[in-house]
């Protein structure tokens, strides 16, 4: 079975608008499993958007982070349907936010 990849897509020149104006931008899309507290979720834009900044020193106004939500239940992973976040029984739930902590 094939598996999917992840995709960066490149995007030409002069197709990145910041207020209005054509900039090089960094747009950065997450879906993740319902279910994230609000702490979470912010710790987790806070540092998928320093990434992204340290590594192109792109100015704040350049860089767009955003999180869609989907149920457990409408995600895949290694051929399983995902645990609900709060399941302790899944394997995807057996670790900490590495987010909040600070660590990586």
């Amino acid at each position: 079975m094939e598996r999917p990849a992840t995709v960066f897509p490149d995007n030409a020149p002069g197709s990145g608008f910041s207020a209005g104006e054509v900039s090089a931008t960094v747009s950065l899309t997450l879906l993740i499993r319902t279910g994230r507290s609000p702490d979470y979720k912010r710790g987790m834009l806070t540092r998928l958007w320093e990434l992204p900044q340290a590594a192109t020193g792109a100015p704040e106004e350049q860089i767009v982070i955003g999180i869609q939500e989907v149920p457990a239940s409408q995600a895949l992973e290694m051929e399983k349907i995902m645990p609900d976040v709060g399941d302790q029984s899944g394997s995807a739930n057996r670790h900490t936010s590495p987010w909040i902590a600070g660590t990586t």
